[in-house]
């Protein structure tokens, strides 16, 4: 076909040349017809020469429809987050209660069944007819069921493994949507009611609303082509972050992809504070003279503010003739840093506008339609890690915090201390366990009732909390016992913050619902590693020493190691002392 396309061409510049050497008439016409000749033949041998090209045949850098490898790259990578999620919900069931077993149903469409995406047991069946009046019940649901197995049929034996049971068996169980459509459940097994703490309902329905969120943000990242290079780039940084570590390696990793993908002479990232209309910057690449990394800004009257309030991303060559902003972090800042372009994208998290990630330059050769496209699916992606970051940081400090007082819980305390006793080993350096214990707080609940008992504990507990360093620890140790972790502190230095602490609480008038009372606190303290360097041991000298002060008559500290300290209690633990 083209080498007849070539010899037509051929033939006729060959015909229409001659004309062009014709004699000259006086006429403007026939000049005017020999140049148009003269184009004519120009053009046919272009065509003899050439292939014809088609805009099928040329392949954009972004043609916004990927190649059959990338395809296989996004599927590949969608799989993987999916199963990492499912691994995450799997491994925070098992972190809230190892006596659970978990699983997650989701319709299989066109098969009229629940199908297992995983478990973690053998103790659920693979497969479920749609029809299962629990699953039925549990997808259904607004918010989350409890099912005892005294209460259930047959449809029992059809979700669960078939085994004599004796009747207290139970589900906890929560519905997964997905488009917002119900299509599954969060299924919790354990074998005795008795077993089920009172805020794990409420834990096992917030993981099938992080389950749910999860599947929607896989859906959109799914949909989504882009060239290969990019596309892999920021599916490999979405699938190494694991939400639950520190945010830095999240920062890190923004920072050198941004690196890769964009020019620019300051990157930003802002998260906005809660209940606030300021801004918190999480994320600084290149000049960092005019904000810092955990500096705050508000987004009223800002440039950078402009993406989160106008949810809308901002693109300019020169912003200050396109927004009419007093700074863009703070009011005038941009008569002392000039930065010309920028390019700012919003972030949602949790379905809401509540950041921006920015680009900016100090020259006018600003960012072009497909940065601006490449920033916002970077964005898309950050939803989705930022969303399961706050969710999972959400059910984890409810599972390590006491529900009452907020502070770390007796389980979370120790994991914290078998932590520092290592770090200090490494390092070489002192650690002082405190433990305090309420004097005579069983009069308060059998006086006044528990409701005042709590407000009491809750008041103690701030006051301590708020009386030591952030770095230090402090936990609830038992009913009215708390423990305090003291860093890098020997007894000498941590003597007069427990002395502290035991003067607070004793001077403190506690008044609630026209009841006022007093209260007072023993306290008692070792030393790592000059009294002990085992954990069980520490605890139990700053016991002991904590007793003293009680048979001392409370309302004082006892160091390990005083003379009066070394001698076993003479009040017995558990007394109203």
């Amino acid at each position: 076909m083209l080498t007849i396309r070539r010899t037509l061409a051929i033939l006729v510049a060959v015909l229409l040349f001659p004309v062009l050497f014709l004699p000259q008439p006086e006429s403007s016409l026939f000049v005017l017809l020999k140049i148009c000749l003269f184009g004519a033949v120009l053009f046919t041998l272009y065509l003899a020469v050439f292939p014809e090209v088609s805009l099928s045949d040329i392949q954009f850098l972004s043609s916004g429809e990927p190649s059959e490898n990338v395809n296989k790259t996004i599927r590949k990578e969608v799989g993987k987050e999916y199963d990492g999620l499912i691994d995450l919900i799997i491994k925070i069931v098992e972190s809230v209660n190892p006596k659970y077993n978990m699983a997650i149903y989701i319709l299989s469409p066109g098969s009229q069944s629940f199908a297992v995406q995983k478990s973690s047991g053998s103790l659920f069946s693979p497969e479920v007819n749609q029809e299962n009046e629990i699953l039925h019940s549990v997808t259904n649901s607004t918010s989350g069921v409890v099912i005892q197995r005294k209460d259930a049929g047959e449809d029992w034996n059809a979700l669960l493994d078939g085994k004599s049971w004796r009747g207290s068996e139970t589900l906890l169980g929560s519905p997964i949507s997905f488009r917002g459509m119900p299509v599954g459940c969060l299924i919790v097994y354990v074998d005795h009611f008795s077993e089920v703490h009172e805020q794990d309902s409420g834990i096992i329905s917030g993981l099938s609303t992080l389950f749910s969120n999860g599947m929607d943000h896989i859906e959109k990242i799914e949909k989504l082509s882009m060239d290969s290079y990019y596309l892999e780039r920021i599916a490999g940084m979405v699938s190494s972050v694991d939400i639950r570590t520190d945010d830095d390696h999240l920062w890190d990793g923004i920072t050198h992809l941004c690196r890769s993908l964009f020019s620019y002479d300051k990157l930003s990232l802002s998260i906005l504070e809660k209940d606030s209309q300021m801004a918190a910057v999480k994320l600084v690449d290149g000049m960092t003279e005019d904000m810092h990394s955990g500096e705050s800004f508000n987004i009223q009257t800002t440039l950078h503010g402009r993406p989160i309030r106008e949810k809308e991303t901002i693109i300019s060559s020169y912003w200050e003739n396109d927004y009419q902003d007093s700074g863009r972090f703070k009011p005038g800042d941009s008569s002392i840093y000039h930065f010309m372009s920028i390019l700012a994208a919003p972030i949602r998290i949790n379905g809401e506008i509540r950041g921006s990630i920015a680009l900016e330059k100090l020259s006018t050769k600003g960012y072009s339609e497909a940065d601006r496209h490449l920033l916002e699916f970077l964005a898309l992606n950050l939803e989705g890690i930022l969303s399961w970051m706050e969710e999972y940081q959400l059910l984890h400090q409810s599972a390590i915090h006491d529900g009452l007082t907020d502070l770390l819980n007796h389980a979370a305390f120790k994991e914290r201390f078998e932590e520092e006793v290592s770090r200090a080993s490494r390092f070489n350096q002192f650690l002082t366990l405190a433990v305090l214990d309420l004097d005579k707080f069983k009069r308060i609940n059998d006086s006044y009732g528990h409701l005042y008992g709590d407000y009491v504990l809750r008041t103690v507990a701030r006051i301590i909390d708020t009386s030591v360093r952030t770095i230090d620890v402090v936990g609830r140790y038992g009913g009215e016992e708390f423990a305090i972790l003291l860093i890098n502190t020997d007894k000498e230095q941590a003597l007069p913050v427990a002395q502290r602490i035991v003067d607070s609480i004793a001077d403190h008038a506690f008044s609630k619902d026209g009841i006022d009372e007093s209260m007072t606190i023993s306290a008692g303290m070792a030393e790592f590693p000059t009294d002990t360097d085992q954990i069980r041991d520490l605890i139990a000298k700053a016991d002991k020493a904590m007793y003293q002060s009680k048979s001392n008559g409370g309302n004082n500290v006892t160091c390990w190691g005083d003379a009066n300290a070394t001698s076993p209690p003479s009040i017995a633990k558990g007394s109203d002392a």
